[in-house]
């Protein structure tokens, strides 16, 4: 319905919202390429509308998904865009954050991945639960690749606590799943490359 609405009557800012909508359903369905295409419209849409809050989070968003689909030098240019915008809030500074931890974990940097979690961790109180717990997987992401597998499932029921906590439910497959393969890394039985 919404989609039909921006082409019948077509405002700028429905149609980046809308985008942004579909482009995050569409990475949760591990559709990146397609997500990208919409995060890029909803880019161009709230330019042209002005909405400082959509060009942050479609700029935040591409840088994400610029990092899912291998493409870095292209992430870091939209999270420059994205925290040069007017518009600020815990949740983006984290999702900014965290996509540069993912960033420094891609290049094996695992000394600023972890320092740069750790820096969110003050704005985790006052953040979204969806962006606290993207963090703390990230984090395990990077305690496994450095094999501290302890301190990777700590974290992963740390994490897994508050999901259930707060029904967020598309976090608890995967950290079930990033805490079974550190808990299976212990055992000998399985080696973890992420």
């Amino acid at each position: 319905m919404s989609r039909r609405a921006t082409d019948e009557a077509p405002s700028f800012y429905l149609r980046a919202a809308v985008d942004l909508d579909e482009s995050s359903t569409r990475s949760l369905l591990g559709e990146f390429p397609e997500a990208f295409d919409l995060a890029s419209s909803a880019f161009s849409a709230a330019q042209v509308s002005g909405w400082s809050k959509g060009i942050v989070a479609a700029a935040a968003n591409l840088g994400f998904f610029c990092v899912a689909l291998g493409r870095s030098d292209e992430a870091e240019a939209h999270l420059a865009i994205a925290e040069q915008q007017q518009f600020s809030s815990p949740s983006y500074q984290l999702a900014i954050l965290e996509t540069r931890a993912q960033l420094a974990l891609a290049r094996q940097d695992y000394a600023t991945a972890e320092q740069l979690l750790m820096s969110g961790r003050s704005l985790v109180r006052s953040a979204a639960t969806w962006y606290s717990l993207s963090i703390a997987e990230t984090e395990i992401r990077v305690l496994s690749r450095q094999e501290r597998w302890h301190e990777a499932i700590k974290r992963a029921d740390e994490a897994l606590k508050i999901a259930t906590k707060h029904e967020v439910r598309p976090f608890l497959v995967s950290l079930q799943l990033r805490r079974a393969l550190a808990v299976a890394a212990i055992g000998g039985k399985l080696r973890s490359k992420d």
